[in-house]
């Protein structure tokens, strides 16, 4: 799997977007906190989503959670229609 978003400098909310997979029926998304915990997850049909499932983002500077922080990481798989793995993107940093 191809993530498309960039590793820093989408702010504490960032898109966070992948190329789609053949046959995948949806994606779930996992952000891991800096000591590689499970920290928010997200599973639907589109290949992007905000990070803590906003939409909109939340301006800069706001003091909701969950955000993206520094020493952060983030993996997408794709799931077919009977929940079964068929592609897994790799963890990736992702920093502010």
């Amino acid at each position: 799997m191809v993530l498309t978003t960039p590793a820093e400098g989408g702010g504490q909310w960032p898109e966070l977007a992948w190329e789609t997979v053949a046959d995948a029926d949806h994606y779930a998304v996992t952000l891991y906190d800096p000591d590689d915990v499970a920290y928010w997850a997200w599973r639907g049909t589109d290949v992007s989503v905000v990070a803590g499932g906003f939409d909109p983002a939340p301006p800069e500077g706001s003091g909701v959670a969950p955000r993206v922080r520094e020493g952060m990481t983030w993996d997408v798989v794709a799931l077919d229609d009977s929940g079964d793995l068929i592609a897994q993107s790799g963890v990736r940093p992702i920093s502010p």
